[in-house]
């Protein structure tokens, strides 16, 4: 596969009006580069959604699955993690208010973030807020130190916040190119896990995502109790 590299520095994405990424081009495609900021504000404007698949999330030789359910409108995220790392259902909620995870014993944790709650619920740090921009295929606001595209104009790889984020297929879902396969891992560093009776697992963790299906106009699912 034919890729192009860009080089960013401190990219940010305007999220009002004209959206655009900001970044200097380095012996990159004309064409290629047109089509990735023409396919970038089609997936900035993509706000309501909703993804299935499964998640896998590994640390050294741990690591654990769970069938995902996430959905947003706007502001407002839930996310479904059934079977999670052995356990049973987790529901994430997050908005402008906060976040909150309710597992199926009926504990509930809540914080600032559901990168935060998801932590303290489940044990495992995942970057929830770049991983919304992530899985439509978008570097999330913020500083962008790598990007490669394929040939046509689709993110293949970039590095962000201590984090390689990989494409390894996209389906196209009416008429738009959205993730199928998203792989991301964390650079030396970025993170430091914890098992649950406090031995240290290192800073190697890693997260796949294998989307199944995606609807731009969910139905809001409501969890059965």
């Amino acid at each position: 596969m034919t890729r192009w590299r860009i080089a960013a520095v401190a990219g940010v994405f305007m999220l009002a009006g004209c959206a655009r990424l900001p970044v200097e081009p380095l012996s990159v495609s004309s064409d290629s580069f047109s089509r990735w900021l023409a396919h970038s504000e089609q997936l900035l404007a993509l706000s309501t959604w909703t993804l299935s698949g499964r998640m896998a999330v590994r640390t050294g030789e741990r690591g654990g699955t769970a069938t995902v359910l996430w959905q947003r409108m706007g502001d407002h995220h839930q996310l479904m993690l059934f079977g999670p790392f052995g356990g049973g259902r987790v529901r994430i909620v997050e908005n402008t208010a906060g976040a909150e995870l309710r597992d199926n014993k009926e504990r509930v944790f809540r914080g600032d973030t559901a990168e935060a709650v998801l932590m303290e619920g489940v044990g495992w740090h995942v970057p929830f807020r770049e991983l919304g921009f992530w899985v439509r295929g978008l570097p999330a606001p913020g500083v962008l130190d790598d990007l490669i595209l394929d040939e046509r104009g689709r993110a293949a790889h970039f590095s962000q916040s201590g984090w390689e984020v990989d494409y390894r297929a996209y389906r196209e879902v009416d008429d738009l190119m959205l993730p199928a396969k998203v792989f991301i891992a964390a650079r030396p560093g970025t993170v430091r896990v914890t098992a649950a009776d406090g031995t240290d697992l290192g800073d190697q963790l890693s997260v796949r995502i294998s989307i199944r299906a995606w609807d731009d106009e969910p139905e809001w699912a409501q969890p059965s109790r």
